[in-house]
């Protein structure tokens, strides 16, 4: 009997570290997404100025290449936010930079894998009532 709690236990614990984890992976892209809203989106969102260079959507900068999902400094959009590259220079371009937290906040969002802003995570949840009377061996 205490194997079988033991095991509920563990499989709870796992159960709800994985939400933990989902849930800070989706607050960190929505941060992110927020940070891109705010600075970038007049010139790379759907109608911006400069779409032809880059449209900041979620697919586009995985798909392309701009950002390299868990390689921030492989990944030229972040690298262009920090300093101008060879061909092009640091974002915003004619503002000031992006503060330091906006920065870090975009650094890590890519080095989790780059979450994508506009998933919304499904978390099955074990029931109490399964936790109590399933016997896990």
């Amino acid at each position: 009997m205490k194997t079988g709690r033991y095991t509920s236990a563990m499989i709870l614990t796992y159960v709800l570290l994985g939400f933990s984890i989902a849930h800070a992976q989706e607050n960190l892209a929505q941060e992110a997404y927020l940070i891109f809203k705010q600075h970038c989106f007049n010139c790379h969102g759907e109608h911006g100025a400069f779409t032809e260079d880059l449209v900041i959507e979620y697919t586009a900068l995985i798909d392309n290449g701009t950002v390299i999902p868990g390689d921030p400094d492989g990944s030229e959009f972040y690298r262009r936010l920090i300093e101008d590259t060879p061909d092009k220079p640091r974002m915003p371009w004619r503002s000031p930079p992006l503060s330091e937290e906006a920065r870090d906040t975009i650094r890590h969002w890519i080095e989790i894998g780059a979450p994508n802003w506009e998933v919304q995570y499904d978390i099955n949840f074990i029931t109490t009532e399964i936790l109590l009377t399933e016997s896990f061996s």
